[in-house]
């Protein structure tokens, strides 16, 4: 019977294969480390790699300013929803609460001055925006909580955003079981405080608090917070956040050095548009001119001299003349053209889409072509994408922004300036209900915006949908657009000429 043999002339048996296979993952025997163990070691280094590619690297830029313009956008409004059943209070009341404490949150939070921020540069919008920076090339958003002695508007609470590279053990001592990349662990694993580092450690040639680290606890003895320390964790016990870039760097740094390589290989080929090439090398000139090679190449710089010579009183070597040049014997003319690589392109786009998947993205978005889809591909697509900045948003910028604003309401609450409703219990009594918030950001792009706002016509039609959430679709306030609604219905009677 006829009978398959392998390159080595044996038959071929069933278990062939999946032996080969064993022997192929035979040396693929990675260590079984926990989440800080495996992560820790390599996290400045890998921190410090995401930051330089995303300096040097167009498409790394674009890739973190995608996730801020769709997890952010140009706005990050407060809808405060404090939980009247939980507080016992009637929702006509808790909706007028409501509408005066996002009045004045958003007052002191979007000052043009900045208020907000301990360094007086960024609003709550921008530390929003900047929040979603630190978790895409530093995997967590780290910030400490400040109380300025004078203030305006009686808001005293301030934020200072910290690079996350300061938070490490004091005098650079080894991790412990408790002490982890600079943060002090509990019984429970939960952070008790963080040791950071007064400056960055690139910084010491500037100034000696480079060498100092400060003890912050997490909370105040009453549970206030100090620190701000915001990261999705992906494995239990995990101390540290991990960057967005971590499993894209290598491909990215490789896709950089490939379009280097091939600009440089045109630029070269671009910088001659012709040359004239000899059939004789440099021993038969010189056996033709009887020279001798004295180590200086005295005979081959003369023959040279004379070429060029010769050329220079002909004067008939022209390109853009289009006249055939009369050259020596044993010379031809070879025009060059710039030449590119033909699999560019295909590599480029190929490299993209790992990169793309491997970021949460689709291919279009990062690579900004959208002329290799369709209206379907394109909309499956930022669809998919769509849902990772949503859960992205909640994690990472709404948690922070809805830390800042249980700090400023604990703040106001205390001094006054808000009141709590009659019959319901106290701030601390029911800290969670009172802060419960939502945030407003930007809505999701629309291909057609048409068959979007159809879409959303007809569930609000069959009752799945409240104008609430169409407005938030849109990145807009339900409330302010029924207020700017009537005022501008009322400006409209009163200019509507009357009939005689």
């Amino acid at each position: 019977m006829p009978q398959l043999i392998d390159q080595w002339g044996k038959p071929i048996q069933a278990h062939t294969h999946s032996r080969q296979l064993q022997e192929t993952l035979q040396d693929w025997q990675p260590p079984t480390l926990s989440v800080d163990m495996e992560h820790l070691p390599e996290r400045q280094l890998r921190n410090s790699r995401a930051r330089d590619i995303k300096r040097s690297h167009g498409y790394a830029a674009g890739a973190e300013q995608t996730y801020v313009d769709n997890i952010v956008g140009h706005q990050f409004r407060l809808s405060a929803k404090p939980n009247y059943k939980v507080l016992g209070i009637d929702h006509k009341v808790a909706n007028e609460w409501a509408k005066d404490v996002e009045a004045r949150f958003t007052d002191w939070a979007e000052d043009p001055d900045a208020w907000i921020d301990a360094e007086e540069k960024r609003t709550l919008t921008m530390l929003a925006r900047e929040s979603v920076r630190h978790h895409a090339h530093q995997g967590e958003v780290l910030a400490s909580v400040e109380w300025r002695k004078l203030a305006r508007n009686n808001a005293q609470t301030a934020i200072k955003l910290i690079d996350s590279e300061r938070l490490c053990n004091p005098y650079e001592l080894p991790d412990s079981y408790r002490l982890r990349a600079g943060v002090e662990l509990g019984p429970r694993g939960q952070a008790l405080a963080y040791h950071i580092r007064s400056a960055h450690q690139s910084e010491a040639g500037l100034t000696h608090h480079a060498y100092q680290w400060k003890k912050i606890a997490k909370r105040k003895r009453w549970g206030r917070l100090q620190i701000l320390h915001i990261f999705e964790p992906e494995q239990a016990d995990q101390t540290r956040g991990v960057n967005v870039f971590v499993s894209s760097l290598k491909g990215l740094k490789m896709l950089e050095q490939f379009q280097d390589a091939t600009l440089q290989n045109a630029i070269v080929n671009a910088m001659y548009a012709a040359v004239i090439e000899s059939e004789m090398d440099s021993q038969t000139v010189l056996a033709a001119l009887g020279g001798v090679d004295d180590g200086h190449n005295n005979a081959f710089t003369q023959y040279l001299a004379q070429v060029a010579g010769y050329h220079q009183k002909a004067k008939n070597i022209r390109f853009n003349g289009v006249k055939i040049p009369h050259l020596l014997p044993n010379e031809k003319l070879e025009l060059k053209t710039a030449s590119t690589n033909a699999a560019f392109s295909q590599f480029e786009d190929t490299l993209l889409r790992h990169l793309a998947a491997s970021m949460n993205l689709s291919f279009e978005q990062l690579s900004k072509d959208y002329s290799k889809t369709n209206y379907s591909s394109a909309r499956a697509s930022m669809l998919e994408s769509w849902k990772y900045f949503l859960g992205i948003r909640e994690i990472i910028p709404a948690r922070f922004c809805s830390q800042l604003y249980a700090l400023w309401l604990e703040e106001m609450v205390n001094k006054g300036i808000i009141k709590l409703p009659n019959g319901s219990p106290n701030f601390y009594q029911a800290k969670s209900a009172w802060c419960r918030c939502l945030w407003i950001a930007q809505g999701q792009t629309h291909i057609d915006g048409l068959k979007e706002v159809k879409r959303i016509e007809l569930l609000m039609k069959l009752g799945l949908l409240t104008y609430e959430k169409a407005a938030m679709m849109l990145g807009e306030d339900y409330q302010e657009l029924f207020e700017q609604r009537l005022r501008e219905q009322q400006e409209m009677g009163e200019f509507t000429p009357q009939a005689s």
